[in-house]
């Protein structure tokens, strides 16, 4: 698969402002997967020295061009004839005839008076030698004599003496060939050299020049370039031959038009400083690599210049803006650094890691350590092999930042190798430059996050999405909430709302995917701070879609809300985390009069899911299914759970005998041995309250359940014995011997293990349901769903679990983010809040409420409970989200 590729135009003609002749190359896109980014480099047609680079391009007309840096064998020379030429620096005299019909290649030469419209043409003296002919105007400007070559070899470390020695424990010794035995070497074959005689480091991809002191010997030969490391010549062959090894790797990758021209390297630069670098301040615009001596000579590793050409390639992706620095604002003082420079760090680690990932393990050595030979210049004597950095960091973002650049890229590059070990390098290693290519200016880690999922979706559908997205959960790049919504059928209407809680805005992304897991669509909802945003799924997705997907790097939350084609049935769940166990709390027994469903999405490769005794079979990753649970209370299974099956699912429950209820609950594997059933309803005219709670455990459990009253007082206690993996069943009245006190208002239930619960509350005239799943108390909830107007009312209530009293602030905010009420309620001891919107919230903003912050100085139970007014066909419950997290 071709995904990247510069697009090369070339024009029919040239302008009349340009010298004729020469032959215009622009380099105008980079196409990912069919999407063009634009580019902003202009190039005069060829590669090195030979031709020139233009910096401004104003249409068809040259503006502004100048010679970049010249090959040391390329001064200026004075014209002459060719004759003259051969014989002056040759010593050739004889014919001289053209060989065949080759046309001539014209082009700019840089020249002590300008530039010249020159033709280059090859020639041939005897049987044996031909001679490459540049000319202008009639006398010749340079001439070069052609290479005619088998292979050229050259000797190089792969990629390193610390790995070809299996880890030894080896010293610079001042640059001798002392302790280095031959086989730490290994000779290779120099591609694409320049069929010049002699031959010297200058290829398609890389040459060799003096850019900074000292100066050194030029590596030329014949055929041979099989140095050792006090040569000063065996580095130039060292980098000359990793580049190439590098672009034969991007080949294999379909990665094409990253690098137009060689790029110029010093392998003996920088005043012989223990450093390296990329740099576009040598007067060369496509810039240069420099390689220190301090120490082991940099240039002798190979991690470390796949680490700076990584560099090169980098900036001839998206040019100067990988230099802007960037710092989250949103970070404490003391964990910011520049996350765009440590960005890039971390990739051109992550590229040094992969690229000698195979070598190194064929040695048996570490993977993960970068640059151990170059660290050993600075290695304490017998001490344990070094490194200077590494890919399998432990520390997550923000809390490991360090402020230094090269230190917390490794957040960065160990991302990556978890990565790539888990989706092949293929696959990470096309994804990292297409992410690269998407970045904004001045990205940040978790933009870096966001565009992996992106070009994910570009290149492979969206296929990795779930180890991607674990995998930047684990980095702390993403928060852990990366949720789910899943359309139960085509048929049911589907509101899906966001909430952005945050003090900043964020972005949302959003996948789409079909019944067989594939990414059919990616958009991009923008929260301002405390924001909500309503969504509708069919006008997102033109396809149709079965399920949605959410990521974000921050904290959201949000619900999906189902009502059904004919507008009787309405039910609403929180949006879904990614479980790899769940309970099924309830599963109706009497068939005849209820149906009970889970609509589950498949996030493991696993293709059958085994509830209660029946086995439910997938399309594996991705496939969304909805499970009808007739067939397992047919076996008498009244409740069940499902195990080590990576998925997000919720439960239906449905009337069938012709009333209008239904009502759903998110499954979740939440347990424990004291909870609060939050709320009885008083008006028992016209509400009942069902509850349900499961001994999930293969021992017996003994269940203290209390009535309290909303002011905290014990009404009725009843204590339940319930067998190993066994439930109880009824209504409130029921589990206190239908003799239910009055002002009964919530029951908390202690166990002798842990128990998981749910309660549901129905109209008596069988025309509304709605379901509530118990989950962990927290100190700081949202409450969503709200909505009041002269069709629909809403009640909240929170109940106190603890011995003291408590004091509630609560915000209320608009679906633009706008706080439109505050209040502050004091609980006591076992206490608990219930109350309409409008009633707390007065002064008559209720309307303008979305959503309600609530802080409270320990942890509370809270839900939402939303009807209609004035007929009650429709009820829905939503249990309060957790804002700790």
């Amino acid at each position: 698969m071709l995904w990247l590729v510069l697009a090369l135009t070339v024009p029919i003609s040239t302008s009349k402002h340009a010298p004729q002749g020469v032959v215009l190359h622009t380099a105008h896109s980079m196409t990912i997967a069919g999407h063009e980014l634009a580019r902003k480099e202009v190039w005069v047609s060829g590669k090195r020295v030979l031709f020139c680079h233009v910096i401004s391009w104003d249409g068809m007309n040259l503006t502004e061009a100048y010679p970049i840096k010249l090959d040391p064998i390329s001064v200026h020379p004075k014209t002459r004839s060719l004759e003259d030429w051969l014989e002056q620096s040759y010593g050739i005299t004889g014919p001289v005839r053209p060989v065949g019909n080759q046309p001539s290649v014209r082009a700019f030469w840089p020249h002590t008076d300008g530039l010249l419209d020159v033709v280059g043409g090859v020639v041939q003296t005897d049987e044996h030698t031909r001679w490459m002919v540049w000319s202008a105007a009639g006398a010749v400007v340079h001439v070069a004599p052609l290479q005619l070559r088998n292979a050229v070899v050259g000797r190089v470390f792969m990629p390193n003496p610390i790995v070809t020695s299996s880890g030894q424990d080896l010293r610079d010794n001042e640059d001798s060939d002392s302790g280095i035995a031959a086989n730490f070497y290994t000779d290779v074959v120099l591609e694409g050299l320049d069929s010049v005689s002699p031959l010297t480091i200058s290829g398609r991809y890389a040459i060799q020049q003096e850019i900074s002191p000292p100066e050194t010997e030029m590596a030329t030969s014949e055929t041979d370039f099989r140095y050792t490391r006090s040569d000063d010549r065996f580095e130039a062959v060292q980098v000359y031959a990793h580049i190439e090894r590098a672009q034969a790797y991007l080949a294999s990758l379909s990665i094409e038009g990253l690098q137009q021209r060689p790029i110029p390297f010093d392998p003996h630069a920088l005043n012989g400083a223990d450093a390296s670098q990329f740099s576009i301040w040598n007067g060369d615009p496509m810039g240069t690599l420099e390689f220190g001596d301090g120490s082991v000579d940099d240039a002798e590793d190979a991690d470390l210049i796949y680490h700076e050409y990584f560099h090169a390639l980098h900036f001839a992706m998206v040019g100067e803006r990988i230099f802007d620095p960037a710092i989250n604002p949103d970070l404490p003082p003391s964990q910011r650094t520049d996350e765009s420079g440590a960005l890039v760090e971390g990739c051109a680690d992550y590229f040094a890691h992969t690229m000698t990932f195979d070598l190194k393990s064929n040695h048996g050595t570490d993977v993960h350590a970068l640059m151990q030979w170059n660290a050993a210049g600075i290695q304490p004597e017998n001490g344990p092999p070094f490194y200077q950095r590494r890919t399998d960091f432990a520390g997550a973002y923000p809390q490991a930042l360090t402020g230094s650049r090269h230190l917390d890229g490794q957040i960065i590059a160990s991302l990556m190798a978890d990565l790539r070990a888990q989706l092949g390098a293929q696959v990470i290693d096309s994804l990292l430059f297409a992410s690269l290519a998407i970045l904004p200016p001045q990205a940040l880690f978790r933009d870096f996050a966001r565009a992996l999922l992106e070009a994910d979706y570009f290149l492979f559908q969206g296929s990795h999405q779930a180890p991607i997205e674990n995998a930047i959960v684990a980095h702390g790049l993403a928060q852990p909430s990366v949720a789910y919504s899943i359309s139960r059928n085509l048929g049911d209407s589907v509101a899906v709302t966001l909430v952005n809680p945050n003090e900043t805005d964020i972005t949302v992304a959003i996948h789409g995917l079909d019944e067989s897991g594939t990414v059919r669509g990616m958009v991009h909802a923008s929260l301002e701070a405390k924001s909500a945003t309503e969504l509708d799924p069919a006008s997102l997705f033109p396809q149709a879609v079965s399920s949605l997907r959410f990521s974000a790097d921050q904290l959201f939350i949000g619900h999906t809300v189902y009502q059904s084609s004919d507008g009787l049935n309405m039910a609403a769940v929180p949006l879904l985390e990614r479980q790899t166990s769940a309970y099924i709390p309830h599963v109706a027994q009497n068939t005849q009069s209820w149906s009970t469903h889970t609509s589950m999405l498949n996030l493991s490769q696993a293709r059958a899911v085994v509830i209660g005794n029946e086995t439910f079979q997938f399309d594996g990753y991705g496939h969304w299914e909805d499970l009808n649970l007739d067939s397992v209370a047919s076996l008498g299974v009244t409740h069940t759970s499902i195990e080590d099956a990576p998925h997000c699912a919720f439960e239906w429950f449905q009337r069938v005998d012709g009333a209008d209820q239904m009502a759903a609950l998110p499954l979740t594997p939440y347990a424990a041995a004291d909870i609060q059933i939050a709320h009885v309803a008083s008006d028992t005219a016209n509400f009942w309250t069902g509850i349900a709670f499961v001994n999930a455990n293969d021992v017996s459990n003994s269940v203290e359940a209390t009535l309290f009253d909303q002011s905290g007082r014990s009404l009725a206690s009843k204590t339940v014995e319930l067998a190993p993996n066994s439930k109880w069943l009824g209504l409130a009245e029921q589990l206190f011997d239908n003799n239910l006190p009055q002002g009964g208002s919530h029951i908390a239930l202690s166990g002798t293990a842990p128990i998981t619960a749910y309660e549901l509350f129905g109209t008596q005239n069988g025309r509304s349901l709605a379901g509530l799943q118990v989950v962990p108390p927290s100190s700081h909830i949202a409450l969503t769903g709200v909505l009041v107007n002269d069709q629909s009312w809403t009640g909240i209530a929170i109940v106190n679990p603890h011995q003291a009293r408590i004091r509630l602030a609560f915000s209320a905010y608009s679906i633009s983010g706008q706080l439109v009420g505050e209040a502050s309620v004091e609980l006591p001891e076992k206490g608990k809040l219930v109350s309409l919107v409008e009633q707390l919230f007065q002064g008559g903003n209720a309307p303008l409420i979305s959503w309600i912050d609530v802080m409270s100085p320990l942890p509370v139970n809270g839900f939402v409970l939303r009807g209609d007014l004035p007929l009650r066909q429709t009820m829905m419950g939503l249990e309060a989200h957790d804002l700790t997290r």
